[in-house]
């Protein structure tokens, strides 16, 4: 386990060092941890690895992916290793081992969902890692926990994506995301309110009286355009376990 203090690492420039980014996502194009994190971290730094958790875990199942990956971290031996845990796919005692194989690495733990995982989850996961970084801009309940070296990040953007296209608003209001929870019902009362309304997404077509304003999965492109095009973007806060 490490003990650290807060301090602030800049990006602003190029960092002569090596980064190694463990990732449950991190070889799927669409998503942002290889579509956005990967370019960013290869310009960034001189030597980048990637190590796709999701891949070992399907391909070779827990107990390999933990092994390989403890291999590739005693032979990369990086200055900084990145760490974005989705479930248990590493295990605490992997992350322990660490110290063992890389004495000088940085292990750094960037956890998305503390709204709803830092109480069963992210605080027993915190006491591995050197620098803690969070999608939460208040990190007072890190601080409660004795954790001092907890940060908040909104996420890397890449403006070949994320950009303003100066394109017409055609729609009042758009979502996308799958209908988890009471979505449908929110998305049923603004259609039929009057609202110029479209949802994207997996799994609205299990909702026959929403199929005038479904328009299927996006693909990347076309959701930064849909952004543009729309008013107001929803964001739903209810997860699954919510």
């Amino acid at each position: 386990m490490h003990k650290a203090t807060k301090t602030n690492i800049s990006v602003n420039t190029k960092i002569p060092k090596s980064l190694m980014l463990a990732a449950w996502a991190s070889s799927l194009k669409e998503h942002y941890q290889c579509r956005d994190w990967i370019p960013f971290f290869n310009k960034k730094f001189s030597k980048f690895t990637n190590f796709s958790t999701r891949d070992y875990y399907f391909r070779y199942g827990i107990e390999k992916l933990n092994k390989h990956f403890l291999e590739l971290v005693k032979k990369e031996k990086p200055d900084y290793l990145l760490i974005s845990l989705s479930y248990d796919e590493i295990w605490p005692k992997t992350l322990e081992e660490i110290k063992e194989i890389s004495a000088n690495t940085i292990v750094i733990g960037f956890f998305g969902d503390d709204n709803w995982r830092f109480e069963d989850w992210s605080r027993y996961y915190a006491p591995f890692f050197n620098y803690i970084l969070t999608s939460e801009k208040d990190t007072s309940f890190y601080e409660r926990e004795g954790f001092n070296n907890a940060q908040f990040l909104h996420g890397v953007s890449q403006s070949v994506f994320h950009k303003d296209k100066k394109i017409k608003q055609i729609y009042d209001m758009t979502f996308v995301g799958m209908p988890i929870r009471d979505r449908a019902d929110y998305i049923k009362y603004l259609k039929n309110k009057g609202f110029k309304l479209r949802v994207f997404g997996r799994g609205w077509e299990k909702y026959p009286e929403l199929n005038e304003v479904y328009g299927g999965f996006l693909e990347t492109d076309k959701y930064v355009d849909l952004i543009n095009e729309t008013k107001i973007n929803l964001s739903f806060s209810k997860t699954l376990l919510e």
